[in-house]
This record gives C-alpha cells, structure tokens and sequence, in this order.
C-alpha cells in the first residue's frame, strides 16, 4: 500500500486551482477522455497574493504611503489581469467538466492522517476491505481500475482543503477587486487632501512640486 501525494501546500488561487486540474488529468480521475487546462500562474502573483494574506497590515499601510501607493495599485491591476485571465479558463473548464471531482473519493480522515489535502493509494486489490469503505465507494474504485492491472487497485482521496482549493479561484475574485478599489480611493484622496496641499507631493512631476514648494517660504519672506 502506497500512499502517493506532492508535499508542500500551493497557497495562491491559482496554484490551488491548478492543482486540482492536475490530479482530473490523472488517468484514474479523468472524465471520458476529456482533458483540462490549467490556468496561467507566474512568480509576481503568487507573491502579491502573500502580501493580500500574510501582510495585509504592512500593505495598507502602503496604500497611505506616497507614491507606494501608485506602485502598489499597478500591482493590484496585474493581480486582477492575471486573476481574470485564470477565471476564464476555469470557466472554460466547467463548461466542459462540470464535476472535476466525480471520480475523486473524498475521504478527508485518512488525507488529514498524513497532513495531506490529498492522497494517492495502490494498493493490492484483496487489501481494499482494510479502507472500510461503505459498498458505493468500493463499487465506484473496482469501476474506475476496469482496464488497467487486474490485480492492483489505484485511487485517489480528497478533504475539504482540497475543495476548497478548487472553488477559491472563483471566490477570491471580490477581494481581489476590494483591494483594487481601496487602493485607488486612497491613493485619489490622500493625493487631493494631503499629498498635494499639505505634502507638496506631485506624481507627475515629483522634484519639481518639492521644490516650488519649499521655495514658497523663501519667497513670502523675501516680499516682507
């Protein structure tokens, strides 16, 4: 008996998402003979999502901040870019798939065993009794391995975190759109209220407001 999964856990939405789709493409969990396709990921959203989760404080204090502020809204803009781009295959995907799990069995106590969101078992086929499941499962695991080794058994087992993974990809879309939005009324009205007539800051020409501004004093005194 040999249980089958990949360490490490994929923390943004798409990894997630994209980890899920991996395991339907796995002969014993596929539909018919339809394949999905995984979403677009790359290096700078995962890492904009951490900053969402794990450094939420550090990044809204970033909104406030000065010109942070536009480089931080630039990056919420390629998040949703990307995000978008990802809902549209995962939508693609459920015209085709409407269950990606139907073939999965989830089984979240032997996953959590393990500290496993999923698990891969082969296993001899007299030792399937040992798993305890109830006659539909058992039925549903004899079905899927019709085809491949007489003898041997192969399936997968799922728990909610797994689920979840699935589903996030779809549900994270609004904080995604949250963050966008508080960033860009921050910026807009920290900009009129405090970074241009108090600050004398300017994002279209920064050196220059600075300087009109710091010689607006010399200039009053010299008209005293």
């Amino acid at each position: 008996m040999i249980p089958i999964s990949e360490q490490g856990k994929k923390k943004s939405p798409i990894s997630r998402y994209n980890l899920v789709i991996k395991q339907y493409n796995d002969l014993i969990n596929r539909q018919e003979t339809i394949t999905l396709q995984k979403s677009h990921n790359d290096f700078l959203y995962k890492k904009l999502y951490i900053f969402h989760t794990n450094y939420l404080p550090i990044l809204i204090l970033c909104y406030f901040a000065p010109y942070l502020s536009l480089i931080t809204l630039i990056c919420n803009i390629y998040f949703i870019i990307i995000h978008e781009f990802a809902l549209n295959t995962y939508r693609t995907n459920q015209k085709k798939i409407e269950n990606p799990l139907k073939h999965m069995i989830y089984e979240p106590q032997l996953c959590n065993r393990l500290n496993s969101s999923y698990l891969y078992y082969e296993i001899h086929k007299s030792n399937l009794p040992m798993f305890k499941f109830d006659k539909n499962t058992e039925d549903k695991i004899l079905r899927r391995n019709e085809g491949f080794e007489k003898e041997k058994l192969r399936f997968m087992v799922y728990n909610n975190e797994f689920i979840a993974g699935y589903y996030l990809i779809s549900e994270y879309r609004v904080k995604g759109f949250l963050h966008l939005v508080f960033n860009a009324v921050l910026l807009i009205g920290m900009h009129a209220l405090v970074y241009s007539p108090i600050l004398c800051l300017s994002f279209i020409s920064p050196v220059d407001s600075l300087s009109k501004c710091w010689s607006a004093p010399r200039n009053f005194s010299n008209i005293i």
